[in-house]
């Protein structure tokens, strides 16, 4: 029987490496459990939109890199984004 590929609906865990941030870091940031961000990490289970904003701000990059499907093997096609949304302003 075929084995079921798993779609990678983030990119949570490339940021992760980037950034060099473990999993238990990032939690204790968001103040959420390690189980949870592993689940994230996973694509077993996704993050609400603004806690996409809050772990884009804590690891310093674009939310819409946390959005896109990570494929290792650099397949993805990739897709422009024309027009940005306006980033908040914070005080």
């Amino acid at each position: 029987m075929a084995e079921k590929q798993r779609i990678k609906y983030n990119s949570i865990k490339a940021a992760l490496a980037n950034a060099r941030v473990k999993n238990k870091d990032l939690a204790a940031y968001l103040n959420v459990t390690a189980q949870l961000v592993s689940k994230w990490v996973t694509n077993t289970n996704q993050p609400s939109i603004q806690m996409f904003y809050k772990i884009a701000g804590s690891l310093n990059v674009d939310v819409r890199t946390l959005l896109e499907p990570n494929d290792l093997k650099g397949d993805r096609p990739d897709l422009p984004i024309e027009h940005p949304a306006p980033r908040k302003k914070t005080d």
